[in-house]
């Protein structure tokens, strides 16, 4: 039985779409834009990619340095015009040639008004007729830009800096480039629309803008009945910048697949438990323990509920693990000896602060009368903001204080307080002894008392990090789990329990159809379904792990792993069925360009799984 995707079909619908990328470098355009190809690809969408920036590079001008894209200069500014329009006309001359649901990704900077007018015109000429969406990306986040100014190190502009030195240059020059569009940079807003609005032979200014990676998301007009601009919108408020793995895990054996039988729903066998063991033990030398527990996604058969359940308890015993670590480096705290401190680093901090009196290990610091106790190892950065203190200061960043006045060394103090935001300020103190510290005994009473409260605190604060067993259990047995019919295994309808190889045997003309085409073919009866099913059911599943901030783990077979696979890989949906996944773990990282496969293979419990034979 085959099946035709009506959505596809050139009699059923035809649209010719134009998303233009707008804004400035490192903001994430590329990434997005490739998110987009890959989500249309996947749904079955003719879709393209035309990159102003390679047609740079193919013209000679790869590695152009900042100074090409320096708006004052009017040479290379006419020259980027140019391509960008050269690379505008290869688009919509694709797009001409297309039939059905078709779209054109314009990945250019598209930073001015006027680019962006010119880019209307022009597509306002398009025969046959495109409808044209710009897509902003703003970015102020500077965790987020950080890490995409490294990424944008291993493009094609710099990929040949490999030393340190040569990275640095590069980078320089990178931000020398961003900083020459921002000095042209003109966000989209309502005026350009009301200016665009105001010329009638021009169509409405139709725009998304996706703002911090994700955080918010702003659509005019995009709505209506195109089906590529609603699934392009359902994406954007799914799509975020931030970094973050996906973990892609098959499943082992069935006690049908023992018995070589298609389908249903029975539990692991030995060997798919030892494989379903070794599997998560691989999955978790993976994981970022750093971050977030994963999401874990599965569907609702049985074999993936005991999947689950071995990741539940794998991560209870690493969390184990975690608790005796720190329990004993607890105990090897407490039993370190007291220690006079004689040189300590900190940083900036409220002024006005005396010094007092050192009392062992515990520094004393009085501000306006009230005193705190807090530790201090030598040389290291003081956790508490504000001056260590000490009977005597011997020199303050290195500056001898030896006969200098007393308010003297304050404002020598103050002075180097307003710099310490740019590097720790280092205070050589001369401490006294516990007796010394103890004439002055309203102090000391003070102080015993704030560091009994400061200990017990400390103890408490400890207790509180330290999880108790039942709260670790507690807390494995409430690992996020999605369960999801969508994530089951691909159903073979009339055939479910009919023996792994008589399909050739028994029904010649379905084993045929197969064959002939993987992808549309659907299995006979009710509920039978195609791989073509598979991707259109798995789509939510996509944007929910688009969605997630965290890692994603998905535990499935093999017919769903090369489904995400096809996805997060942007194969053609053809050559979905036939995507090879070893049994094991497949990691996907996100990159500049998308995500990168890595794939950790699982060598024991191996056995016959007709789940993954598909």
């Amino acid at each position: 039985m085959t099946y035709s995707n009506p959505v596809t079909d050139d009699e059923a619908v035809s649209e010719r779409i134009v998303i233009a990328m707008v804004g400035l470098p490192a903001r994430g355009k590329s990434f997005i834009s490739k998110a987009i190809l890959r989500y249309l690809i996947f749904l079955g969408v003719a879709c393209k990619l035309f990159n102003a920036g390679n047609k740079r590079r193919d013209k000679g001008k790869a590695g152009a340095d900042a100074s090409f894209f320096d708006p004052n200069n009017k040479s290379a500014q006419e020259q980027k015009e140019q391509m960008a329009m050269e690379t505008l006309t290869d688009m919509l001359n694709w797009l001409s040639a297309q039939r059905g649901l078709a779209c054109g990704l314009f990945d250019a900077t598209n930073t001015t008004v006027a680019r962006r007018r010119a880019v209307i015109e022009r597509c306002a000429k398009a025969t046959p007729a495109v409808t044209l969406i710009f897509l902003e990306s703003e970015c102020n986040d500077e965790s987020i830009l950080r890490a995409n100014y490294e990424l944008k190190l291993t493009n094609d502009d710099y990929k040949k800096a490999t030393t340190d030195a040569e990275r640095q240059a590069a980078r320089d020059d990178f931000m020398g480039r961003v900083h020459a569009y921002e000095k042209v940079y003109e966000p989209i807003s309502d005026a350009e629309a009301d200016a665009i609005d105001a010329t009638p032979e021009l169509p409405p200014l139709r725009y998304m803008k996706i703002v911090d990676a994700g955080k918010k998301v702003v659509v005019s007009r995009c709505d209506g009945d195109s089906f590529v601009c609603r699934w392009v919108v359902q994406l954007m408020h799914s799509i975020h910048l931030s970094p973050r793995r996906v973990h892609i895990v098959l499943c082992g054996q069935s006690c049908n697949d023992a018995e070589q039988i298609r389908g249903g729903d029975s539990r692991l066998s030995e060997a798919g438990l030892t494989f379903g063991k070794a599997a998560v033990e691989t999955l978790m030398s993976r994981l970022d323990t750093t971050r977030e527990p994963p999401v874990v996604m599965t569907g609702t058969l049985l074999r993936y509920g005991q999947m689950a359940e071995i990741l539940r308890e794998a991560i209870l015993s690493f969390e184990r693990k975690t608790e005796k670590k720190k329990r004993e480096e607890a105990e090897k705290k407490k039993a370190m000896p007291a220690r006079v401190r004689r040189t300590v680093t900190f940083g900036p901090g409220p002024l006005g602060m005396v010094f007092d009196h050192v009392v062992g290990h515990a520094t004393i610091l009085k501000v306006d009368g009230y005193v705190t106790i807090f530790n201090v190892s030598p040389g290291s950065q003081a956790e508490h903001q504000g001056v260590v203190v000490g009977s005597k200061v011997v020199s303050v960043a290195g500056e001898p204080m030896e006969g200098v006045s007393r308010p003297a060394v304050m404002a020598r103090i103050k002075e180097e307080m307003q710099r310490a935001a740019e590097k720790p300020m280092v205070l050589e103190l001369e401490l006294p002894s516990v007796e010394e510290a103890a004439r002055t005994a309203a102090v000391v009473a003070e102080a015993e008392a704030v560091k009994k409260t400061a200990e017990e605190n400390a103890a408490a604060s400890t207790a509180s990090s330290i999880p108790s067993r039942s709260s670790l259990r507690s807390r494995a047995r409430n690992l996020p789990v999605h369960e999801s019919r969508n994530l089951n295994e691909l159903c073979f309808g009339s055939l479910e329990g009919l023996q792994g190889g008589r399909l050739r045997d028994f029904f010649p003309e379905e084993y045929e159809l197969r064959e002939a085409d993987r992808l549309n073919y659907r299995y006979p009866g009710v509920g039978g379904q195609s791989y073509y099913d598979l991707i259109v059911q798995i789509r939510a599943v996509l944007l929910t792990i688009e969605a997630s901030r965290r890692d994603a783990v998905v535990v499935c077979d093999l017919a769903v792993a090369r489904v995400l696979l096809g996805y997060f890989q942007g194969h053609p949906i053809a050559g979905i069925p036939d995507l090879d996944v070893p049994p094991g773990v497949v990691e996907l990282s996100r990159t500049h360009a998308g995500f990168s496969r890595t794939d950790f293979p699982v060598h024991v419990g191996l056995a016959s799984m007709l789940a993954n034979l598909r």
